[in-house]
């Protein structure tokens, strides 16, 4: 006697095989909203690791111009704080709502002096070898004098173009918070486009 079940016949078999890969057609409209939800999640994750803006003023001249728009990389301070020399969009205290480029020349922690067209951090010369020499003291009173400590969360910003005074001259200190992200590349107008480097200068 024979315990093994009866194999179905060839037309049995047919009817009761299942396509593991078939489905139900897809309606149009829940294919096109999925690419809408696509979008909308890709568009959100590029706008939380990147920002655009435009330069909108002379502060940066004359390695960025107030023509240029730019790519602000969020990203980059997620990984590491902010450095000394990093050119950054930060938020403008007196106008939260726009920003501008900026370049960090004080820490956290930092006690900073600028006597005339010399800063010193902690009593040190700091040296600004990304300054074209015809932009250090132009514009800048000789008796000007600021002296700062910058608390635990704090930076100071300078125009490269210290004729500019819409800084932290006049701004003060600014807060981490401040600081929306790296200025990280220049897509308009086309002849300037490219990666900004960290010590841009002419």
């Amino acid at each position: 006697m024979s315990f093994l079940p009866a194999l179905p016949d060839e037309e049995t078999a047919e009817a009761g095989v299942v396509d593991a890969v078939s489905r139900p057609a897809r309606s149009l409209w829940v294919t096109a909203l999925e690419i809408v939800l696509a979008v909308l999640i890709l568009t959100g994750i590029s706008q939380s690791l990147f920002a655009n803006f435009e330069v909108g003023d002379e502060g940066m001249r004359p390695g960025i111009t107030p023509d240029q728009q730019i790519a602000v990389s969020r990203i980059s301070y997620l990984l590491a704080p902010p450095q000394r020399g990093d050119l950054v969009a930060v938020r403008i205290p007196t106008n939260p709502s726009r920003s501008a480029a900026r370049r960090i020349v004080g820490l956290p922690g930092e006690r900073i002096d600028l006597r005339g067209t010399q800063l010193f951090v902690d009593g040190q010369p700091l040296s600004e070898p990304y300054l074209p020499s015809a932009f250090i003291g132009a514009g800048t009173p000789v008796s000007l004098t600021i002296e700062v400590n910058l608390s635990a969360d704090q930076y100071f910003v300078l125009s490269d173009n210290r004729a500019f005074f819409v800084d932290s001259r006049v701004w003060g200190a600014v807060g981490s918070d401040a600081i929306v992200g790296r200025v990280w590349f220049s897509y308009w107008p086309s002849d300037r486009l490219g990666f900004i480097r960290r010590s841009q200068a002419p």
